[in-house]
């Protein structure tokens, strides 16, 4: 079992759970509300995947991106160049990760932006991949 597939487990995804994380909603609603909350987000994290309804149709950018994450745990070694690009694009956007925590820490909302963009256009990048799963 790959670490992916073990973070799909314990977050319960079954068939039902993986259809409405592909609604596009579930892509785009993340919240960063504070280190008081970090609780919070790691609960939204689990919840997100079942806060949205099934979509009616999964020709949605972000509805086949979220059935590609399901192809890519379930048959990650069918697809290896797919599952190399989604560990090097998960890898850089840590450097964009960690600045972005570490300067919402200290408060200098520039380069909190500035680490946040890192991060999410590598997830942006990442999400594109699974698209082509789908």
């Amino acid at each position: 079992m790959t670490g992916l597939a073990g973070i799909a487990r314990a977050f319960a995804m079954t068939d039902a759970v993986w259809q409405r994380h592909a609604n596009p909603w579930s892509a785009w609603s993340r919240v960063w509300i504070g280190w008081w909350a970090l609780a919070l987000v790691l609960e939204w994290l689990w919840l997100n995947p079942r806060a949205f309804p099934r979509p009616r149709l999964f020709e949605a950018w972000a509805s086949r991106a979220g059935m590609g994450e399901k192809v890519l745990i379930v048959a990650g070694d069918a697809v290896p160049r797919h599952r190399r690009m989604a560990a090097l694009l998960s890898w850089t956007a840590v450097p964009g990760i960690v600045q972005f925590l570490w300067r919402f820490w200290v408060l200098r909302l520039d380069l909190v932006l500035l680490g946040g963009a890192l991060g999410v256009l590598r997830k942006v990048c990442f999400l594109d991949r699974m698209v082509w799963l789908r």
